[in-house]
């Protein structure tokens, strides 16, 4: 690897940019921004080559890590964008889903005094676990 073009600093392994005056090394086209150090890294970094922080994110659906220049995971193919809200929405409706189940069942019960507060406490408690 040459020295920086610009500044002359010696080039680290792993970026594609000079660390010190962030011009950006002319063999090298594609990469992945430090979210804390914004040096420009290898696309397949794990981690910042200057600064070491992680270069990758998880996914809150499947727990695998892509890249934090991927817009969504690269195993399960959700988007990263709005991902919270959309699961928290799936947890409401699975709630809803159990409930209702629930209440079917409660009214095949012979005499269906069962407690549907308690019963959804548990079941949300479950799911939880």
């Amino acid at each position: 690897m040459e020295d920086c073009k610009n500044c002359g600093a010696p080039a680290t392994q792993g970026l594609l940019a000079c660390a010190y005056c962030k011009t950006q090394r002319a063999e090298l086209k594609n990469g992945v921004s430090c979210p804390k150090c914004l040096n420009l890294n290898e696309g397949d970094n794990a981690a910042c080559a200057h600064c070491h922080a992680s270069l990758t994110r998880p996914c809150i659906f499947c727990g695998a890590a892509s890249s934090v220049a991927s817009a969504s995971c690269h195993k399960c193919g959700e988007a990263f964008e709005g991902a919270a809200d959309r699961k928290r929405e799936r947890e409401t409706m699975e709630l809803i889903g159990k409930g209702v189940q629930l209440l079917g069942a409660m009214s095949n019960e012979q005499g269906g005094t069962g407690n549907l507060l308690e019963m959804l406490i548990a079941e949300s408690q479950k799911s939880k676990q």
